[in-house]
């Protein structure tokens, strides 16, 4: 079975929990059919089961382990997790 995952890097979110050291990526608008992957401990992907639209991304730790000022996350750090998520998502077929 063949998974693909297209992102919407259009219209882009980015919130940021200073306290718990929380990044929330959001792509585009949300969905009804929104389903969660953990992919590791501490990165989790929101994504349309229908369309296999990703629809975000929270990262737990997020300043801790990339140290990278947030609004450069979409460039520096969500290529890696797409990455993880798509090798993570064959493994699970």
């Amino acid at each position: 079975m063949e998974r693909r995952f297209n992102v919407n890097l259009k219209n882009n979110k980015i919130d940021y929990d200073n306290l718990a050291d929380v990044l929330y990526l959001t792509f585009g608008r949300t969905s009804k059919n929104e389903e969660l992957e953990s992919i590791t401990e501490c990165d989790l992907v929101r994504f349309d089961k229908n369309s296999k639209r990703i629809i975000g991304i929270t990262i737990i730790g997020y300043f801790e382990r990339f140290h990278i000022k947030p609004e450069y996350a979409f460039k520096k750090v969500v290529p890696d997790i797409l990455k993880k998520f798509e090798t993570y998502m064959f493994e699970v077929v």
